[in-house]
């Protein structure tokens, strides 16, 4: 019975050690072998991130839907102010974090800043493929649960007709540049580091890619916003920065708000 047990435990240290190897390989890899000697996020800085989000969300569009309120504004003026209410909320959030950031004197590259290196070049292979793998994944899942025909998740087609020159480019502006930033910097930033210090790198994968999917909180592209998660936060690995998932994200937003804006 004894020399069983031992047996087993002797297996399972071969597997752990394996499994070890494994993902040493992995990390030397994309050059990443001095992963454990680069700080992360702890569990106090990435709440404080958190709460910042939160603040500069509740207070811009709070304040939004109470000068809409007492304003008067027309149906026009209401969509014109909502796209510069998220274009001013988006660089709220964004330099939200980078305060936490200085203010709690998180290292720049353990939230993925670091300077560009050639290696970058892939996303020029890489956007192109990934994007295309989550359309796919998307067009399956509309085709399999609604008969081919997506369902209405907003009323942004409503909105885009209405907006002046001066907020389509905002629209723009924000949707395709200051989110992006803001949130690459928060999800493979903050949370990605956090995550990395306490779980492998699938995990780290997996769990940010669900945390970004469900944080949208639109339950019919819940398959879509998974697939542009783990997309994400491949680039992130791959790169050992955030400028590949920046980039990723940039061009999926930005080529879905032009064209809403030219169709529309």
């Amino acid at each position: 019975m004894a020399r069983s047990l031992s047996g087993g435990w002797v297996i399972c240290g071969m597997r752990t050690a394996r499994w070890r190897l494994g993902a040493k390989k992995l990390d030397n890899l994309v050059g990443m072998s001095n992963l454990r000697s680069t700080p992360h996020v702890t569990g106090k800085q990435l709440f404080l991130a958190i709460l910042a989000l939160l603040f500069v969300l509740i207070l811009g569009f709070g304040s939004y839907i109470v000068f809409a309120l007492t304003a008067g504004l027309s149906g026009e003026e209401v969509t014109q102010t909502i796209v510069w209410s998220i274009l001013i909320v988006s660089v709220l959030a964004l330099l939200g974090l980078i305060g936490v950031a200085y203010k709690c004197k998180i290292s720049w590259s353990s939230l993925g800043i670091v300077k560009p290196r050639l290696r970058l070049l892939h996303v020029l292979w890489q956007i192109p493929v990934l994007f295309l793998g989550i359309l796919a994944v998307q067009t399956i899942f509309v085709f399999l649960f609604f008969s081919g025909n997506p369902p209405e998740t907003n009323s942004s087609s409503k909105m885009l007709p209405h907006l002046g020159a001066g907020a389509k480019i905002a629209l723009i502006f924000a949707t395709a540049i200051i989110t992006p930033l803001w949130e690459e910097l928060f999800f493979r930033g903050f949370l990605w580091s956090y995550l990395r210090g306490k779980f492998s790198i699938i995990w780290a994968v997996l769990l940010t890619a669900v945390i970004f999917a469900l944080g949208h909180g639109i339950p019919v592209l819940l398959p879509y916003m998974i697939s542009v998660g783990l997309c994400l936060s491949y680039l992130r690995w791959f790169h050992q920065s955030i400028w590949g998932g920046v980039l990723l994200h940039m061009f999926i937003n930005g080529l879905i708000s032009l064209l809403g804006l030219l169709v529309l």
